[in-house]
């Protein structure tokens, strides 16, 4: 088949809101970085899954304490290793605690800084 046609045929099948690449095209999405996938159920959101390149910050704490433990999450994340899943875990567990410290005293200064870890 021509090319030329082939490619006709292929955008004549792309979705308004969706684009065709190759793979040598595809890249990793740093931007990415607080990406998690989320169900909602009749209970509130849960969580579903991690991007590859998440990573945590001194921001998450209400999020982490809503959406409780990401054990279930982290192991349907892909391209993720297992000491980079244990790192996040350990980290959730930390803002989670850090959030509950802070609610507990509202006169508390807390120090935080920006940026992801």
């Amino acid at each position: 088949m021509n090319p030329d046609e082939l490619r006709y045929k292929r955008d004549q099948q792309r979705a308004r809101d969706e684009s065709f690449m190759t793979f040598d095209a595809l890249r990793p999405r740093y931007d990415h970085r607080t990406s998690m996938t989320l169900t909602m159920t009749a209970y509130g959101p849960e969580l579903h899954a991690f991007s590859p390149v998440y990573g945590t910050s001194a921001f998450i704490g209400e999020g982490a304490l809503l959406l409780g433990d990401p054990q279930a999450a982290l192991s349907r994340s892909v391209m993720m290793t297992d000491e980079r899943r244990a790192y996040l875990i350990k980290r959730w567990a930390y803002w989670q605690e850090d959030e509950r410290r802070r609610s507990d005293d509202p006169d508390r200064i807390v120090a935080r800084s920006l940026g992801t870890e």
